[in-house]
């Protein structure tokens, strides 16, 4: 595991799942993230929320097409499951 991989997942596990009032707001919070390790190549970015299908499939796709480091998190926006993640490091 590399010290990048290392740090967002304390990332994680210091915040658990993060509450969000909107989609913007978490997407900004992630890039915050991975610009604190030092990483400005980030791309494939991803959100969906758990409960719909299309987005969820959507999310899926986009992760199998993503390469280098990655990072997905289950988060809440407004009160309802969601998931974001992106790729990084190429």
């Amino acid at each position: 595991m590399t010290s990048k991989q290392l740090l967002l997942l304390r990332h994680k596990e210091i915040f658990g799942m993060k509450q969000f009032n909107s989609k913007e707001e978490a997407i900004n919070d992630m890039y915050r993230c991975l610009e604190a390790t030092g990483e400005d190549c980030i791309d494939n970015t991803r959100f969906a929320y758990l409960d719909n299908p299309e987005e969820m499939e959507d999310y899926e796709n986009s992760q199998e097409e993503g390469c280098c480091g990655f990072f997905d998190m289950e988060i809440l926006v407004a009160g309802r499951k969601a998931t974001i993640g992106c790729n990084y490091g190429h």
